[in-house]
């Protein structure tokens, strides 16, 4: 099969060309594996920093605590979870005078704001790492060698697995931050259901 594609190159042998392509690829190679790693360890601290949160921040809710709520929040830096919630909590203090209906749909709003803006960053990460992939044999191609040609095959398939894997956990993140928004929301609108003058003594404590 490389003996057939390499055939079918006019410029195959030439040294410039080939030299061109491998430092092409050399340079593919390096942001493929800076963006893999940076965003394997990012996936794995936000995994871990939101199974913590989910703990921590569990009791200043349940005893309707905002501000220590808004306290643990800014603390999960790196939880996907805990920015979103510190963006609604954060509007409920901008804006307590509102009409309950109406500060839920602010909220509901800074939540979706927040998941459409963290997603779309590590989206683009995702495609970086899959338009390489999908590109590099190509490149392998234009070098007119067998080096060039296997080179581009064996960072193609990492590539495109990498940026497969991340897209898939980053649309089970905006999953689970989804539901935790509609959790939080039920959460919310319950807790201001009784008596509101209750909420407010408990929130400046």
């Amino acid at each position: 099969m490389t003996a057939l594609i390499l055939q079918q190159i006019p410029w195959r042998g030439s040294r410039p060309v080939e030299f061109a392509a491998l430092g092409g690829l050399v340079a593919m190679t390096s942001v493929v594996a800076y963006h893999t790693a940076r965003k394997f360890l990012k996936v794995r601290k936000a995994v871990r920093a939101s199974r913590s949160y989910a703990l921590t921040v569990a009791r200043p809710l349940s005893h309707l605590n905002w501000r220590e709520a808004i306290a643990v929040s800014e603390r999960y830096k790196e939880s996907h979870l805990a920015a979103m919630i510190l963006a609604a909590l954060q509007c409920r203090e901008r804006n307590m005078k509102l009409p309950p209906e109406l500060l839920l749909k602010f909220m509901a709003q800074e939540m979706q704001s927040e998941v459409l803006t963290s997603h779309y960053r590590e989206k683009e990460y995702s495609r970086v790492i899959e338009a390489i992939g999908a590109s590099a044999p190509v490149v392998g191609a234009i070098g007119g060698s067998t080096v060039t040609l296997v080179y581009a095959v064996l960072l193609a398939i990492p590539a495109i697995w990498s940026g497969f894997y991340f897209r898939r956990m980053n649309e089970r993140f905006e999953t689970e931050e989804k539901n935790t928004a509609n959790e939080f929301l039920l959460f919310f609108e319950r807790s201001m259901t009784p008596i509101e003058g209750t909420l407010d003594v408990k929130s400046s404590g």
